[in-house]
C-alpha cells in the first residue's frame, strides 16, 4: 500500500490527509469518515450531509462531490541514456463537481507539476483525462526520459467502451502470452472475458502506478490508448550494455579468457610438436565481438581462417568456446558453450531467454555469473581435449598467391 499526501478543500474548509493506494483502489479518511474508490470522482463512504456534498445514487450511496484536491504522487521515470530508474514527485490538482470549469464534465484535472533535478515541468491546461495530462507532461520531458508507470506499459489498455478520469487502465500482465497476438480492438475484446476479470487475470490499475513487470512500449506493440512515446531498438541495446549483468560478464570474460589462452598455449604447443604440424594455427581471443547484427560474443578459438574446409566432412573447421547473447526488444537470448567440428558428440546448448529487466537484479546476476564461472573453470582442460581430437592431416593450409 502506497501513501500520497493530499490537501482536500470544499465549502466547509480545507484539511490535509493521506491517500492510500494499492494500485487499483484509493482509500482516505476525511472528517472521521472513511472513503474509497478507484477514481477521484468516485470516492464512496458513509453519507453525512452535514460534512460533505454527495452525488447520490438510487441505492442511497453517495460519491464525494463539489471539492478540490491536490495530491502529490511519487512517480517512476526511466533514463534511457544512463539505464537508471528514478522517482520524482508529481503534484496533481483536481476539481470535482460544481467547482468544475469544463462545461458538461463532472471533474477536471487543473494542472500537473513535476520538479526534478533536470528541470521543472508543468501542464496547466485543464484536461478531462489523466491519460491526456500525463501524455502532455511526457511530451515536455527530455528525449531520453520516459514515464515508467502503468500508462506507459505495454501490458496496459483502456476499455474500448470508455473510461473515467483516473484509474481505468486495465493490466494484462497475467495473460501477457495472449496479449502478444492482439492487433486490434476485436482481438483485445476476445481475450477480455468475464472469466479473466473474475479470476483477476485482468484488473484495473492507476495511470501513475507501477510494478516490477513494467515494460516500455515499442512501435511493435499494439495497445488501446493514446500513448506514443516508444523506446527504440538502439535504446534497448544501450540499456543492455549499461546493465549490471553486461558489465559483470564483460569484466569476467576479458580477464579469464586471456588467462586461459596463456594456460592452454603451453599444452597446445606440445600437441603441435608431437603432431609435427608446421603451419600457423593460433589461439585467439575476441571480446565483445559484434557478429550477426546485435549478437554480442566473447570467444576463445583456434583460427582456421586460412584453411580449406574438411575433406572428410565437407564442413568448415572450427574449435571455439564462446559466451553470447542476442538482444531483442524485451529479452536477451543467452548462451555459452564449447563447439568443435572434430567432435560430433559435442551437442549445442539450448539458448536461454532472459527478460531484460532481470539484467539489473543483483541476485539474478550473481547466480548467472557463477554459472559462467563454472563453465570457464573447466574450459582449459576441455579445450585441450578437443585439440587432441583434431586430424591435423585433414587440415589443408591455403597459401596466398604471393607466397
Amino acid at each position: 500500500m502506497r501513501k500520497y499526501s493530499a490537501t482536500y478543500q470544499d465549502r466547509r474548509g480545507t484539511e490535509t490527509t493521506v491517500i492510500k493506494s494499492d494500485g487499483s483502489d484509493m482509500f482516505l479518511t476525511l472528517r472521521d469518515i472513511d472513503f474509497e474508490g478507484h477514481d477521484f470522482e468516485m470516492f464512496t463512504g458513509e453519507v453525512d450531509n452535514t460534512k460533505f456534498d454527495y452525488a447520490m445514487s438510487a441505492d442511497g450511496s453517495g460519491d464525494l462531490t463539489n471539492f478540490k484536491i491536490t495530491i502529490t504522487i511519487p512517480t517512476l521515470f526511466y533514463n534511457s541514456l544512463s539505464n537508471q530508474t528514478f522517482t520524482e514527485n508529481l503534484t496533481v490538482h483536481i476539481e470535482v463537481g460544481e467547482t468544475k470549469t469544463l462545461i458538461g464534465l463532472d471533474s477536471e484535472i487543473n494542472s500537473l507539476r513535476l520538479v526534478t533535478s533536470f528541470g521543472e515541468f508543468k501542464v496547466e491546461k485543464k484536461l478531462e483525462w489523466m491519460e491526456d495530462a500525463l501524455i502532455a507532461l511526457q511530451n515536455q520531458l527530455p528525449e531520453n526520459i520516459y514515464l515508467k508507470t502503468c500508462l506507459s506499459c505495454k501490458y496496459g489498455n483502456y476499455s474500448p467502451f470508455g473510461n473515467g478520469m483516473f484509474g481505468n487502465v486495465y493490466c494484462f500482465k497475467n495473460i501477457k502470452e495472449q496479449l502478444v497476438a492482439v492487433n486490434d480492438k476485436t482481438d483485445l475484446l476476445d481475450i477480455w472475458t468475464k472469466e479473466a476479470m473474475e479470476s483477476g487475470d485482468i484488473f484495473s490499475v492507476q495511470e501513475t502506478f507501477d510494478c516490477d513487470e513494467h515494460q516500455l512500449l515499442s512501435e511493435d506493440d499494439w495497445v488501446y490508448k493514446s500513448w506514443t512515446k516508444f523506446i527504440t531498438v538502439d535504446e534497448v541495446k544501450e540499456q543492455v550494455i549499461n546493465s549490471h549483468f553486461y558489465k559483470e560478464l564483460n569484466t569476467l570474460l576479458r580477464s579469464e579468457l586471456s588467462k586461459m589462452k596463456q594456460s592452454i598455449n603451453s599444452q597446445y604447443e606440445k600437441v603441435l610438436k608431437e603432431r609435427e604440424f608446421q603451419y600457423l594455427l593460433p589461439i585467439i581471443c575476441r571480446f565483445e565481438y559484434a557478429s550477426w547484427g546485435g549478437n554480442r560474443q566473447w570467444r576463445l578459438e583456434l583460427d582456421f581462417d586460412d584453411y580449406q574446409w574438411s575433406n572428410k566432412t565437407v564442413k568448415p573447421h572450427f574449435l571455439n568456446a564462446f559466451v553470447s547473447f542476442d538482444i531483442s526488444k524485451d529479452f536477451i537470448h543467452f548462451k555459452y558453450q564449447l563447439c568443435s567440428s572434430f567432435d560430433e558428440i559435442l551437442l549445442p546448448m539450448e539458448v536461454e531467454q532472459i527478460e531484460i529487466k532481470m539484467l539489473t537484479s543483483v541476485e539474478f546476476v550473481s547466480n548467472k555469473i557463477q554459472e559462467v564461472e563454472l563453465f570457464l573453470k573447466n574450459l582449459p582442460l576441455r579445450f585441450i581435449q578437443q585439440i587432441k581430437k583434431i586430424d591435423f592431416d585433414d587440415l589443408e593450409f591455403v597459401l596466398d598467391d604471393e607466397d
